[in-house]
Protein backbone atom coordinates (compact mmCIF):
# COMPACT_ATOMS: atom_id res chain seq x y z
CA UNK A 1 0.00 0.00 0.00
CA UNK A 2 1.22 3.50 -0.80
CA UNK A 3 -0.49 6.68 0.37
CA UNK A 4 0.49 10.09 -0.95
CA UNK A 5 -0.91 13.18 0.74
CA UNK A 6 -0.83 16.69 -0.64
CA UNK A 7 -2.17 19.21 1.87
CA UNK A 8 -3.16 22.71 0.79
CA UNK A 9 -4.71 25.55 2.76
CA UNK A 10 -5.05 23.51 5.94
CA UNK A 11 -4.05 24.73 9.37
CA UNK A 12 -0.79 23.39 10.75
CA UNK A 13 -2.74 21.53 13.43
CA UNK A 14 -4.90 19.66 10.90
CA UNK A 15 -1.93 18.88 8.67
CA UNK A 16 0.16 17.54 11.56
CA UNK A 17 -2.71 15.51 13.02
CA UNK A 18 -3.26 13.92 9.62
CA UNK A 19 0.43 13.15 9.28
CA UNK A 20 0.47 11.66 12.78
CA UNK A 21 -2.34 9.34 11.73
CA UNK A 22 -0.57 8.37 8.52
CA UNK A 23 2.68 7.83 10.42
CA UNK A 24 1.07 4.78 12.00
CA UNK A 25 1.80 3.15 8.61
CA UNK A 26 5.31 4.51 7.90
CA UNK A 27 6.05 2.28 4.92
CA UNK A 28 3.01 3.63 3.13
CA UNK A 29 3.70 7.34 3.60
CA UNK A 30 5.83 9.49 1.35
CA UNK A 31 6.91 12.83 2.76
CA UNK A 32 8.67 14.10 -0.35
CA UNK A 33 6.36 17.07 -0.84
CA UNK A 34 6.34 18.19 2.80
CA UNK A 35 7.94 21.45 3.80
CA UNK A 36 11.20 20.51 5.57
CA UNK A 37 11.08 23.56 7.87
CA UNK A 38 11.37 22.97 11.59
CA UNK A 39 8.04 23.82 13.20
CA UNK A 40 7.14 23.98 16.86
CA UNK A 41 5.26 20.66 16.53
CA UNK A 42 8.20 18.91 14.86
CA UNK A 43 10.62 20.30 17.43
CA UNK A 44 8.34 19.11 20.24
CA UNK A 45 8.16 15.63 18.73
CA UNK A 46 11.95 15.51 18.47
CA UNK A 47 12.36 16.61 22.10
CA UNK A 48 10.01 13.83 23.18
CA UNK A 49 12.06 11.26 21.24
CA UNK A 50 15.43 12.19 22.69
CA UNK A 51 17.26 10.95 25.77
CA UNK A 52 17.73 13.61 28.44
CA UNK A 53 21.30 14.58 27.50
CA UNK A 54 20.45 15.24 23.85
CA UNK A 55 17.24 17.09 24.74
CA UNK A 56 19.23 19.23 27.19
CA UNK A 57 21.58 20.29 24.39
CA UNK A 58 18.61 21.52 22.31
CA UNK A 59 16.93 23.14 25.33
CA UNK A 60 20.06 25.09 26.28
CA UNK A 61 20.75 26.12 22.69
CA UNK A 62 17.19 27.40 22.29
CA UNK A 63 17.42 29.30 25.59
CA UNK A 64 20.79 30.72 24.54
CA UNK A 65 19.47 32.29 21.34
CA UNK A 66 20.71 29.42 19.19
CA UNK A 67 24.04 28.78 20.93
CA UNK A 68 25.21 26.68 23.85
CA UNK A 69 28.81 26.64 25.02
CA UNK A 70 30.26 23.14 25.16
CA UNK A 71 31.47 23.68 28.73
CA UNK A 72 27.84 23.86 29.89
CA UNK A 73 27.39 20.27 28.70
CA UNK A 74 30.64 18.68 29.80
CA UNK A 75 30.62 16.36 32.77
CA UNK A 76 32.75 16.89 35.87
CA UNK A 77 35.65 15.00 34.26
CA UNK A 78 35.77 17.52 31.38
CA UNK A 79 34.61 14.99 28.81
CA UNK A 80 31.05 13.85 28.39
CA UNK A 81 29.99 15.32 25.05
CA UNK A 82 29.84 11.95 23.34
CA UNK A 83 26.32 10.97 22.42
CA UNK A 84 24.61 14.33 22.41
CA UNK A 85 24.39 14.77 18.64
CA UNK A 86 24.41 11.06 17.79
CA UNK A 87 21.08 10.64 19.57
CA UNK A 88 19.67 13.59 17.62
CA UNK A 89 20.86 12.08 14.33
CA UNK A 90 19.23 8.74 15.16
CA UNK A 91 15.95 10.42 16.16
CA UNK A 92 15.97 12.39 12.89
CA UNK A 93 16.35 9.17 10.90
CA UNK A 94 13.56 7.57 12.92
CA UNK A 95 11.37 10.59 12.21
CA UNK A 96 11.90 10.23 8.46
CA UNK A 97 11.07 6.51 8.63
CA UNK A 98 7.91 7.25 10.60
CA UNK A 99 6.82 10.14 8.38
CA UNK A 100 7.13 12.81 11.08
CA UNK A 101 9.23 15.06 8.82
CA UNK A 102 10.67 14.79 5.31
CA UNK A 103 14.17 13.55 4.58
CA UNK A 104 15.16 17.08 3.51
CA UNK A 105 14.69 18.36 7.07
CA UNK A 106 18.02 19.75 8.25
CA UNK A 107 19.69 18.64 11.44
CA UNK A 108 18.67 21.34 13.91
CA UNK A 109 22.04 21.63 15.65
CA UNK A 110 25.71 21.24 14.74
CA UNK A 111 28.89 21.15 16.77
CA UNK A 112 31.15 24.16 16.23
CA UNK A 113 34.93 23.77 16.20
CA UNK A 114 37.85 26.17 15.96
CA UNK A 115 38.46 26.48 12.21
CA UNK A 116 42.07 27.53 12.84
CA UNK A 117 42.94 24.14 14.34
CA UNK A 118 43.58 21.20 12.03
CA UNK A 119 43.02 17.80 13.54
CA UNK A 120 41.15 16.47 16.54
CA UNK A 121 39.81 19.00 19.01
CA UNK A 122 37.06 19.61 21.50
CA UNK A 123 33.86 21.28 20.33
CA UNK A 124 33.58 24.94 21.28
CA UNK A 125 29.82 24.72 21.40
CA UNK A 126 26.66 23.87 19.52
CA UNK A 127 24.73 26.13 17.16
CA UNK A 128 21.12 25.78 16.07
CA UNK A 129 20.73 25.91 12.29
CA UNK A 130 19.14 29.38 12.07
CA UNK A 131 16.75 31.84 13.74
CA UNK A 132 13.65 29.92 12.58
CA UNK A 133 14.96 26.73 14.17
CA UNK A 134 15.77 28.63 17.37
CA UNK A 135 12.25 30.07 17.48
CA UNK A 136 10.65 26.67 16.83
CA UNK A 137 12.69 24.95 19.56
CA UNK A 138 12.18 27.76 22.07
CA UNK A 139 8.40 27.42 21.63
CA UNK A 140 8.62 23.61 21.75
CA UNK A 141 10.61 23.71 25.01
CA UNK A 142 7.93 25.95 26.54
CA UNK A 143 5.22 23.47 25.54
CA UNK A 144 7.30 20.49 26.68
CA UNK A 145 7.83 22.09 30.09
CA UNK A 146 4.13 22.94 30.38
CA UNK A 147 3.19 19.33 29.61
CA UNK A 148 5.63 18.10 32.25
CA UNK A 149 4.27 20.42 34.92
CA UNK A 150 0.70 19.27 34.18
CA UNK A 151 1.69 15.64 34.75
CA UNK A 152 2.96 16.37 38.27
Amino acid sequence: MRITVHIENASDEIAHRLLDLLAEHPGALTTDSLDPTWTEDRALRLLRELPTRAATLLRLAAAGGGWVDAEQLRTADGKGLQGHTAAITQALKRGVRNGWWPEATVKPVEAVYNSDVAGPQRALGFQLADDEVTTAFRAAVTRFDAEGSQEQ
